[in-house]
């Protein structure tokens, strides 16, 4: 996304990369917060060793709380970096 961001100099194409890139890099570390949390909890298998739930049986509030647990730390981690690189500010 970030290379497709500069290829052209439209400030329309511009704001739709930077929502682009905003949202996918939310939705991944979600995601990724949602599959480490059902990992920690446990999935249902059967002695076959094959998942006996739902798709939608990992989308739990256990898990989704999970999910936007690791997403804000990702976000504080990040805001941290900033701070600590920028002295001047934005």
């Amino acid at each position: 996304g970030m290379e497709f961001r500069s290829k052209q100099a439209a400030p329309r194409w511009r704001y739709g990369w930077d929502w682009e890139i905003a949202v996918t890099s939310f939705l991944s570390s979600f995601l990724l917060g949602v599959v480490f949390t059902n990992l920690v909890r446990g999935v249902p298998i059967d002695a076959d060793m094959q998942y006996t739930g739902t798709f939608f049986g990992l989308l739990n509030w256990v898990s989704l709380l999970g999910g936007l647990t690791v997403a804000m730390l990702f976000q504080f981690h990040g805001a941290n970096f900033l701070s600590l690189k920028l002295t001047e500010g934005l």
